[in-house]
């Protein structure tokens, strides 16, 4: 895996993570809303068709965010090549921070992930893009052309 714009360490995170976005992505494709009541420890309540709905967008959402995972996997083998991918991986994730951030002050922060969960897509972006202090930056230093990190 030669990494050209991303230093090991960087690597390692970013696989973990999309590792992290496949699996949990996958749960709730097979596990839908029944998961959040397991998690939470509580049944969930509402009209039949608002369960059908909320159990329809978290397995539709969790195949997309197993699918983001599989792309960032495939985007970080070649951060050099890909890195207008892994841009826009990164884009994405910092809007999708600003959506928990706009949840969270119109709902509340009830659970400890959901705040977690927010500052890693607010903060990871910024701090894994190539030219942050700890990622190694020569080759895109040397690189002709236009270099595209976020949009």
């Amino acid at each position: 895996m030669a990494s050209g714009v991303f230093g090991p360490l960087s690597l390692k995170i970013i696989k973990a993570f999309s590792l992290f976005s496949m699996i949990t992505g996958s749960m709730d494709v097979l596990s839908g809303v029944s998961l959040i009541a397991s998690m939470s420890g509580s049944s969930l309540t509402g009209t039949p068709t608002s369960l059908a709905l909320a159990d329809s967008q978290l397995r539709f959402l969790g195949a997309m965010w197993a699918g983001y995972g599989a792309m960032l996997w495939w985007a970080s083998n070649d951060p050099q090549t890909r890195r207008f991918p892994l841009a826009m991986l990164g884009g994405i994730l910092f809007v999708s921070g600003i959506g928990r951030v706009i949840s969270g002050l119109s709902r509340g922060f009830n659970a400890t992930w959901v705040k977690v969960a927010t500052v890693v897509e607010l903060v990871g972006p910024i701090v894994s893009r190539p030219g942050h202090s700890w990622i190694k930056t020569s080759k895109v230093l040397d690189h002709e052309g236009p270099v595209y990190y976020y949009l």
